[in-house]
């Protein structure tokens, strides 16, 4: 018997370190993480645009590369920092209006999308 690294319930040893009720738990959380590859065309051709990189720069300088929910001062590597639009682009948001967007953090940026 092993005890899970995640509720600490008891059960048979298999190739994880977590028991199958935590683990279905842990498959469901990454099926709903948010995929790149998963954007509908629209979107897609929004964040590969000149406008889209140029507006993302400006927003980031706005909220001085820190995330406006915790606070987090992001780096300035470009995959440090998201920056997400409050209304969605599938869901009628404006892609390229400065106050349709923010900048997160991935934790907080994750929290949104979930």
């Amino acid at each position: 018997m092993a005890m899970c690294s995640r509720c600490g319930n008891k059960w048979k040893m298999s190739d994880y370190n977590t028991c199958p009720v935590c683990k279905e738990k842990r498959d469901k959380q990454r099926e709903k993480a948010y995929n790149v590859t998963q954007r509908n065309k629209s979107s897609s051709e929004v964040y590969q645009s000149t406008r889209w990189r140029k507006l993302r720069k400006e927003v980031l300088l706005r909220d001085l590369f820190a995330c406006v929910k915790c606070g987090k001062i992001v780096n300035v590597k470009p995959r440090d920092h998201v920056v997400h639009h409050k209304i969605a682009i599938i869901d009628g948001g404006k892609p390229f209006c400065m106050d349709n967007t923010e900048t997160l953090c991935h934790l907080c940026h994750n929290r949104e999308h979930h």
